[in-house]
């Protein structure tokens, strides 16, 4: 099943709309800002930073499975 995001970027690709990633900067100050909000929350509300602690060691756990999983890229096999 493909994500309907994906769908979405494909269609909008296929109406003319050229799709490009954000500046590194910008999302190095998306991530910052997510980080000062973040711990405000998780600071002011203990229903928030149990959740987001629980998301977070879920995520780790997931990524371990991910990492695993994953089959190298055919240059990390071959050593290029």
């Amino acid at each position: 099943m493909i994500p309907a995001q994906v769908e979405t970027l494909r269609e909008l690709e296929e109406s003319g709309v050229k799709i490009r990633r954000f500046p590194d900067e910008v999302l190095n100050a998306l991530h910052d800002s997510w980080d000062e909000v973040r711990s405000e929350l998780m600071a002011k509300s203990p229903e928030f930073d149990e959740a987001y602690t629980s998301l977070m060691e879920h995520a780790e756990k997931m990524q371990q499975w991910h990492d695993l999983q994953t089959l190298p890229s055919k240059t990390d096999v071959q050593g290029d």
